[in-house]
């Protein structure tokens, strides 16, 4: 009889991923017909991908990501979403990588905020396993326990994603790190069992996409709408997610530039503007007329 060793380390995979869970699932279940739930979820997880790769493309034009290797899995009331990370890949490259992933991310969260169903998440870095309905993993535990420990519908990334983001973002240029603080900004968490601590929350509210419609001046009818949407119930346990929630809302509209980035972009002029500048730098040092 042949002996299961466990898994390969061909089978072990080195990435990022993120544990999602869908806020108020039981409420939804109680109120809803269950095909109907699960056509909702279903729905809003299979068109993620494609709608964020076309918005990225759009966006910021990079030619070089992967949307299509990004993962997920279905746990009832809970999402795993992930990514491989090639061994030995360019930073440049990796880094394109990471921002699709969290680009990904970012619009998953809205399309069921929108969809109504609001998540809390969180984004873990290093080396997991995963096989049909079984995984495991550092990043997978840390993502799960951080993720349920907040108190609003939000996304953010935990200590080993925080630390990968940090390094990876030192030598980048100044359109792509301009990218990185619209979509990744420093943000007071708010917790369920601890006061609210400075980390890196995942901007989900205004994205660059012409496929996300802007959030009008009604903050707390936005996430009002979401939270009470298919018939479930806010009890007062509930609330304060709300009210976090909204919070973030208003700080992201009032507080990050999307908008003026959207403009100074737009068919790549700001990348051009930077290539022509260190072209005429270098044609400056070589001595030869620009």
């Amino acid at each position: 009889m042949q002996r299961d060793v466990g898994p390969s380390a061909a089978a072990i995979k080195s990435g990022y991923i993120a544990f999602l869970d869908i806020l108020g699932y039981q409420s939804l279940l109680l109120n809803n017909p269950l095909q109907r739930c699960v056509d909702l979820i279903r729905g809003t997880l299979v068109t993620a991908p494609q709608k964020s790769q076309s918005g990225i493309l759009e966006a910021i034009q990079v030619k070089d990501i992967e949307i299509d290797t990004v993962q997920w899995l279905l746990l009832s009331d809970s999402v795993l979403v992930w990514q491989e990370r090639p061994p030995g890949e360019e930073k440049d490259l990796e880094r394109n990588r990471w921002f699709a992933f969290l680009n990904y991310l970012a619009v998953l969260c809205r399309l069921m905020f929108n969809a109504g169903l609001p998540a809390r998440a969180a984004v873990g870095y290093g080396e997991f396993f995963i096989e049909d309905t079984c995984f495991a993993g550092h990043p997978i535990v840390e993502a799960y326990q951080v993720c349920n420990a907040q108190d609003w519908s939000g996304c953010i990334l935990a200590d080993s994603a925080k630390k990968y983001h940090e390094d990876l973002l030192r030598g980048a240029d100044e359109y792509s790190a301009l990218g990185f603080e619209l979509l990744v900004i420093p943000y007071e968490i708010p917790f369920k069992d601890s006061d609210r601590n400075l980390g890196m929350a995942l901007n989900w509210v205004h994205l660059p996409l012409s496929m996300v419609k802007r959030i009008g001046i009604d903050y707390h009818q936005f996430v009002l709408e979401s939270f009470r949407a298919h018939s479930k119930s806010v009890p007062p346990s509930v609330k304060p997610k709300a009210e976090n929630t909204e919070l973030f809302c208003r700080h992201v509209l009032l507080n990050v530039p999307v908008d003026a980035w959207i403009e100074d972009q737009k068919g790549g002029a700001k990348a051009a503007k930077l290539i022509v500048e260190a072209a005429a730098s270098a044609a400056k040092e070589r001595g030869e007329a620009t």
